[in-house]
């Protein structure tokens, strides 16, 4: 018998909104990790794209909320998000199953008007690390108080340029602290920092305590060796560092059984549980990997032709070049194909409404940068190009997978030139995905030789447009 949502504790108002949504049953990845979150357990999971990663912490934190209501207390949950989009579709999502208070304050729009929005007590804070830890310098926002921090796309939370502010993010928070973390890509490295962060969390809350009986400014300085210590790859020196002060910092056969039960009572309650999803394949089972060859100077007209070809219902093309954002939509519109510009140099105002005239259809084609190839959950994408590869194999997995979501199949094309079929070839040996070469001819997509249907994508690479 399939598992429902009231089997995972989750209460008959929300299930009836994710009913009314569509939603009738858990994924795999909610079957397995809500009963983590629910228990409390410090988390970081690992699911392919389109697979409900979202919906699997926030229904239980949801249902935790409306069981416990705290009404004069302040924020209780923050979800930290590397992206105004990802922030905005996941209040949106709280929205859509519940009805609990929540608030976005994302950088690029007034902090005053956040700090009004935090006036209205909200349970639940959305937005970038940087903004969040804004709000905390400057005591708009209460970091004593939270139960739960989620790092909704952790690896890219991690990553250097937004490392620094969701380690101090990380730094400011009590240790009760709840942490989950998710991605459909997980590095060695984002477990290593995510695990030292729980750890510096620990540390600095054992400190403060006896300081808080000296000095006030004990606690301040306990709060600094934190980055300290991630930075020096903490486990190991700050364990040195703080020898003797615990019974969890001394030799195990020093201990009285007593003492060593509790030390392995904190280990364990501190300790990150590592959860990957078995694969669903998406990225090879669902998704058709195409590849196209286009001199760089042909990339846009190609572009073109492909839309002419497929009539996408829904397209996503994605660049690298942030620059070439706006030039690559002023073509398509020359050519009367409608479509939307999403870049980081476009207002939050602009942003929204080029998303939500995408997400509704009334434009069906979205050039992007990988600004939006992050935890974006668009409904209904047919068909994504890529007009150069990116420089990770992790970045082609979540631009692929902004298509074939929720069971549903996709196409993936990649128009490059001969250096980048030359790469393209490569990833695909690593990811063990089919690529099929196509060339665009008489108006329609085809095989280079109509005889040989089934191509091992690699034959043909350097045949061009037709």
């Amino acid at each position: 018998m399939d598992k429902q949502f009231s089997d995972f504790g989750i209460g008959e108002e929300i299930i009836q909104r994710l009913s009314a949504a569509g939603i009738t049953s858990p994924t795999a990845v909610q079957q397995k990790i809500m009963p983590l979150v629910a228990e409390g357990k410090n988390l970081m999971f690992q699911s392919e794209t389109g697979t409900g990663k979202t919906f699997a912490y926030l229904l239980p934190i949801l249902q935790r909320l409306c069981d416990n209501p705290k009404s004069s207390n302040p924020v209780r949950v923050l979800v930290a998000s590397p992206t105004y989009e990802l922030a905005s579709q996941i209040k949106a999502q709280v929205r859509l199953v519940s009805d609990v208070k929540c608030a976005l304050c994302i950088g690029g729009a007034p902090i005053s008007r956040q700090v009004e929005l935090l006036k209205e007590k909200p349970q639940i804070v959305i937005g970038g690390p940087a903004r969040l830890l804004e709000l905390i310098h400057l005591k708009k926002l209460k970091a004593d108080a939270v139960e739960t921090l989620v790092l909704d796309e952790a690896d890219r939370l991690l990553s250097p340029e937004l490392r620094n502010d969701t380690e101090g993010l990380l730094e400011r928070l009590p240790r009760r602290v709840q942490l989950i973390g998710n991605s459909a890509t997980v590095s060695d490295y984002t477990r290593k920092v995510l695990q030292n962060a729980r750890d510096a969390i620990d540390r600095a809350s054992e400190e403060k305590a006896p300081a808080e009986s000296g000095k006030a400014s004990g606690s301040k300085d306990s709060a600094g060796k934190i980055s300290t210590d991630m930075a020096a790859n903490g486990n190991k020196d700050a364990g040195a560092k703080d020898s003797g002060n615990t019974p969890a910092d001394q030799n195990p056969a020093d201990q009285n059984p007593a003492d060593r039960k509790q030390a392995d009572r904190k280990q364990a309650a501190s300790a990150i549980e590592f959860v990957t999803l078995p694969t669903e394949d998406v990225l090879r089972k669902k998704i058709t990997h195409v590849a196209i060859f286009a001199e760089r100077r042909d990339k846009i007209d190609t572009l073109r032709s492909f839309i002419n070809a497929v009539k996408p219902k829904k397209l996503l093309v994605f660049t690298s070049k942030s620059d070439q954002i706006e030039n690559i939509a002023s073509k398509l519109r020359y050519r009367k194909l409608e479509c939307e510009a999403l870049s980081a140099k476009i207002g939050k105002q602009e942003r929204k409404s080029a998303i939500d005239r995408f997400r509704s259809g009334k434009v069906t084609i979205l050039v992007t940068t990988d600004l939006a190839s992050r935890g974006l959950d668009i409904p209904d994408v047919t068909h994504v190009v890529q007009l150069d590869l990116p420089q990770t194999a992790d970045f082609f997995i979540h631009r692929a997978g902004r298509t074939a979501r929720a069971g549903k199949t996709g196409m993936n094309c990649v128009i490059g030139d001969a250096y980048e079929m030359q790469d393209f070839a490569k990833l695909e040996k690593k990811l063990g995905l089919k690529v099929y070469p196509k060339i665009l001819y008489k108006g329609k997509l085809t095989s280079p030789r109509p005889d040989t249907e089934e191509n091992d994508g690699k034959e043909d690479k350097g045949k061009g447009k037709q």
